[in-house]
């Protein structure tokens, strides 16, 4: 503005210098006037006259104002004897000097720059319109408006440029690799803050001394820069290279600006990024070999839908030859060749189902199960997720037999809840925190529950209240509680019986169940109470009786005892012909009167052992004695037994002067007894063998007894002489064995030798 002022007061001058000789004052300052491009007034000083331009009343809102005054533009512009225009117009007048103001229009709000100075006329006589002095104030007023609108535009514009420089400078310099710039003279005229830490000096002295960042015996990257240029394109190796005095691994890159035939480097340390990189592979490899040792399927496919990997079990679940796998095959390519072979479920539109397939590598974002059944009616659970590399990885299980298995489990459950429901015997399953887990349908009927259902989950003070219009008082409900509550604490399996009101009797029990609930049983034995209760009363009588009958027992074979041993006496005295000589018929009578004595005594003595089959045990004291001794005996009491019935015997004996173990008087009464038995059912004219023979291996003698078979005759049948011999062989430690066949039946037992 200056500028302008100066060349107006300039172009004055020349013009009056060129124009003094040829025109008047008046023409001279029209035309200054009139090729101003600024809005302009003038001020005479000594009149005080006032002239402006027509922009000037219409920057000043003075357009249909026809005379204005300097008084209008101190009003305009807010102007007063303090203001700073106003001392400038005074300083002119007083001292000569230029001025420039800025200031505001209210009234448009526009920007202005007033501009002034004094001018002197060259002639005394200068006019013009009112002014007739030679001394005037010339000023003039530009609207800056616009230019200030651009200034604080391109003000603000390169404060931002300043602040993203900044940042881009605080973020190149933070950047964890070496950056640089080279010029087209191939000198380093930038580099960051990382690249200057490198070679351990400041930036400035790196751009001054064009210090490289690696020798040219490691790196040379002036000439891979001139490359990059001629090749016209950029370049990226990794190379090794000593840093600090410590080899490192570095990936460096140079991109070509082909408009200034500049390039931009930057130098990457990935030394931990290679070992990571390694240890990545030989991790991966370990998990690859652990893979193969596992029986689970599995299969990962890159993020291109090639298979990246597969173990030894995904093989043998679909048969694949290791030949087709190695191919680089896609994911496709598994599917065309599963459907060939028939190893996936048919699909309407298999080309719709392959898309859908494909689709899981964008959709799957976090693992999702499926389940395939096969063609071979096996079932696979099918894991699918990302996988961390990229792509996704497929994880098979075979669940047919485990399918089978919940199946039958659950049958089974099935059945076992309905056999409890269909049980006479009344169960609850109680669970740890005492609630009820399970109750059968016998509960309801056995304590009068409405709906045992609705008792499931009920706490454990809400279902043992149940039981107390059951108890006979409170004080027993109580206490049942109270034991209960220690049996799930101890978890000690007891069966006990509660007696309650109205004559009912339950038996219940407690038992601890695997899971740590625990089951109640209750069962309603109240008739079987009365029953049993009944039994006993009848039992008690029936044993007071059997008490009176062996008494009688007892005193009748002691009354037989006594006029038999008299008897026994008289027989041996006649015998032994005490009283004088017998003839032979009547030695053949007293040989008659002591057979049938010792048959009596045989008797008495099986009557006594009858007895005592309950009363008490029999025991014996077993003796050494010659078997030969005790068969003759036998079969001089026997003889007439069969001689009256007609009937044949024969006593083989193979082992005759062998001493066996055992009481000899409770043997013979047991082979008597057997024999007598068998007379009875062995027909006239038959024979009953009697035979003793030695056991192979043991130390022992076997009593053998063969007679004909006879249909009543069977092992199940009770006999008095059966009954008497079992209880005898009992006392001494065998068994008596009955084998039998259509024609002929054999008892036998052991006797032990003796050593």
């Amino acid at each position: 503005m200056l500028c302008i002022i100066a060349y107006g007061g300039f172009q004055l001058n020349r013009i009056q210098k060129k124009y003094t000789l040829e025109k008047t004052n008046r023409e001279i300052t029209d035309l200054i006037l009139m090729n101003n491009p600024l809005p302009w007034c003038a001020f005479d000083i000594q009149f005080n006259n006032f002239t402006c331009s027509f922009s000037f009343k219409l920057l000043l809102g003075m357009q249909n104002q026809q005379d204005v005054t300097i008084q209008d533009l101190y009003k305009i512009l807010s102007a007063h004897p303090l203001s700073s225009l106003y001392q400038a117009i005074q300083d002119s007048i007083n001292f000569g000097s230029l001025f420039c103001i800025k200031s505001t229009l209210k009234h448009s709000a526009k920007d202005i720059i007033i501009s002034g100075q004094k001018l002197t006329t060259v002639q005394k006589n200068f006019t013009h319109k009112k002014c007739t002095s030679n001394e005037l104030i010339f000023i003039t007023i530009e609207d800056a408006t616009e230019k200030n609108k651009k200034r604080q535009k391109e003000e603000v514009t390169y404060a931002q440029a300043v602040k993203e420089n900044r940042i881009i400078s605080n973020i190149t310099n933070n950047i964890p690799m070496a950056l640089w710039h080279r010029n087209s003279q191939g000198r380093i005229d930038y580099c960051n803050e990382t690249y200057a830490s490198a070679l351990e000096c400041s930036q400035a002295k790196i751009k001054t001394e064009n210090l490289e960042l690696f020798s040219k015996n490691d790196i040379n990257l002036h000439a891979l820069s001139e490359q990059a240029l001629a090749n016209r394109q950029a370049s990226t190796s990794r190379q090794h290279a000593v840093i600090q005095g410590s080899r490192r691994f570095i990936e460096i890159g140079i991109h070509p600006i082909s408009e200034t035939f500049s390039t931009i480097g930057y130098a990457l340390d990935i030394s931990e990024t290679d070992e990571l990189s390694s240890k990545l592979s030989s991790t991966t490899s370990a998990y690859h070999e652990i893979f193969n040792t596992i029986s689970i399927p599995i299969a990962v496919f890159d993020e291109h839908k090639n298979l990246h990997y597969y173990n030894t079990a995904y093989t043998k679940l679909f048969n694949f030859k290791d030949s087709f796998l190695d191919q680089n095959i896609t994911f496709a390519d598994i599917l065309d060749d599963l459907r060939s072979r028939k190893k996936i479920p048919e699909h309407a539109n298999f080309k719709e189902y392959k898309k859908k397939r494909a689709e899981l590598f964008n959709n799957v974002i976090k693992p999702i199960e499926e389940f395939i059944d096969l063609p071979n009616e096996d079932t696979l659970r099918v894991r699918i997720a990302p996988y961390p590399l990229g792509g996704l990885i497929f994880v098979y299980e075979n669940i047919t037999d485990q399918l089978n298995l919940e199946r039958g489990v659950n049958t089974l459950l099935a059945v076992q809840k309905e056999t409890i429901n269909h049980l006479y015997e009344a169960l609850i399953v109680i669970e740890k925190n005492g609630k009820i887990q399970f109750l059968n349908n016998a509960m309801e009927k056995l304590f009068k529950v409405s709906n045992a259902k609705t008792l499931v989950n009920t706490p454990f003070k809400s279902w043992t209240s149940l039981f107390k219009d059951f108890f006979l008082d409170e004080k027993q409900h109580i206490n049942w509680i109270e034991y209960l509550s220690t049996l799930f604490i101890n978890r000690h399996p007891v069966n006990e019986r509660l007696f309650l009101l109205n004559d009912l009797v339950v038996n219940w029990f407690y038992t601890p169940l695997p899971d740590g609930s625990h089951m109640l049983g209750f069962l309603n034995v109240s008739e079987e109470w009365n029953h049993e209760r009944q039994l006993k009363a009848h039992s008690f009588n029936l044993e007071k009786k059997n008490i009176l009958k062996q008494n009688y027992i007892n005193q009748v074979t002691h009354e037989l005892q006594k006029p038999l041993d008299n008897i026994i006496g008289f027989s041996n005295s006649l015998n032994q012909q005490l009283f004088g000589k017998l003839n032979e018929k009547q030695l053949n009578f007293c040989q008659l009167i002591e057979t049938n004595i010792e048959n009596v005594k045989f008797l008495i003595d099986d009557v006594l052992c009858l007895i005592g089959l309950d009363q008490y045990s029999l025991t014996i004291t077993p003796q050494p004695f010659i078997l030969q001794n005790m068969l003759d005996s036998l079969k001089d009491m026997i003889e007439p037994i069969f001689q009256e019935n007609g009937i044949d015997f024969t006593i083989t004996n193979k082992v005759p002067s062998t001493k066996v173990t055992g009481s000899e008087k409770h043997l013979k009464q047991a082979l008597f007894a057997l024999i007598k038995d068998l007379t009875v059912y062995t027909p006239a004219s038959a024979t009953i063998e009697i035979a003793i023979i030695s056991h192979k291996t043991e130390q022992k003698a076997i009593v053998q007894i063969s007679a004909p078979s006879h249909k009543q005759l069977t092992n199940n049948t009770q006999t008095l002489g059966n009954t008497i011999a079992r209880r005898i062989l009992d006392a001494h430690h065998t068994k008596l064995q009955q084998e039998s066949t259509t024609k002929i039946q054999t008892l036998s037992f052991d006797i032990p030798l003796y050593h």
